[in-house]
């Protein structure tokens, strides 16, 4: 095989039926001469659910690293949170002298839904974990985005080794806003939250979805300036026309066609999501608690400003083909103000 297909099939490890690869790679494949398709395809299995590539030719991506790697490498400094497959804790090489921070994430090998994993038949490893090396390789340049730098395993977890803040201080935003006792100022909110978008702007781009972007998935440092998005356990690739029916996310910030069991495409729902969290920024309390939140008109507190609250309902809307996108929200009057 030729250097230029060696370097194709490394990429098509392709996934699961979650989504498929970003769009980049995949319109590579498409423009290939038939005879370098076939080559290609002759590496591949296609199942009912799933692309299988042959371990012999596949991505070394799946295959175990060579030097093993172990979480007693790293001096835990303490929990910085706890979640359903595993926590997240700020931790340091013990071999560092300069003693740098990072967040490692824990994912239990028996709590990992199999829609959330992507492999070939010796391997699998979680998508979240794919998808952040992809990340790695495509660095958003807001910032906004958590870094992957390293990951390994063991017998019973996946470590996910990420960049934190610098001092190791960071605050979740559930955190930010209980702890107020006056409203946000809402050049504060427009501030936090258009750093926000721009972060999803730069997943979309690349064909990813979080499906999960809620309060406690959004840490500020300690200036209460700069933001990550992290958690991207629930992530996954997406494609126009391609649908899911799968309930990803968190209730009380899912959209209403993902409770209601409708398929989906993902970006919408990023949107809807982004759209509770501004509604929470500007009245500290998720719309979800209002009575027949879905079925009934959106119920406003006290108008903090009309740009504001036009992009709310926009955000809001219950249909996902009127909401708008992503750019189309770093463009709305409001934060360009």
């Amino acid at each position: 095989m030729d250097c230029f297909n060696s370097v194709l099939l490394s990429k098509f490890v392709i996934t699961n039926r979650i989504g498929l690869p970003p769009k980049d790679e995949l319109n590579t494949f498409q423009y290939l001469s038939e005879s370098k398709q076939s080559k290609l395809w002759k590496y591949t299995k296609p199942t009912k659910n799933k692309w299988i590539v042959n371990e012999e030719n596949s991505s070394s991506f799946f295959r175990k690293a060579p030097k093993k790697k172990s979480i007693d490498e790293y001096e835990i400094i303490k929990i910085l949170g706890v979640g359903a497959h595993g926590d997240v804790k700020l931790a340091h090489k013990k071999n560092d002298s300069k003693k740098k921070q990072y967040a490692i994430k824990t994912i239990n090998k028996d709590k990992i839904i199999p829609d959330l994993l992507i492999g070939n038949q010796n391997r699998q490893i979680p998508l979240e974990i794919h998808i952040l090396d992809f990340l790695s390789r495509h660095l958003d340049p807001s910032g906004v985005i958590v870094e992957m730098i390293d990951y390994f395993e063991d017998e019973i977890n996946f470590y996910v080794v990420m960049k934190y803040f610098d001092n190791g201080i960071g605050m979740d935003l559930f955190d930010y806003i209980d702890s107020r006792t006056e409203w946000i100022e809402e050049s504060k909110i427009k501030k936090i939250f258009k750093q926000l978008c721009q972060g999803i702007s730069h997943l979309h781009s690349l064909g990813i979805v979080h499906r999960d972007i809620k309060d406690e998935n959004v840490i500020l440092d300690e200036t209460l300036t700069k933001i990550q998005l992290v958690d991207f356990g629930s992530s996954g690739y997406y494609r126009p026309g391609l649908l899911n029916d799968k309930f990803f996310g968190t209730e009380g910030y899912a959209a209403p066609e993902i409770v209601n069991g409708e398929k989906y495409s993902g970006p919408e729902q990023d949107i809807w999501s982004l759209g509770v969290l501004l509604y929470t920024l500007i009245y500290q309390e998720n719309p979800y608690l209002q009575p027949n939140f879905y079925s009934k008109p959106l119920q406003i507190p006290y108008i903090l400003s009309e740009g504001s609250l036009d992009l709310l309902r926009w955000m809001l809307n219950k249909d996902p083909n009127c909401r708008p996108t992503i750019n189309e929200i770093l463009n709305h009057p409001w934060l360009k103000d």
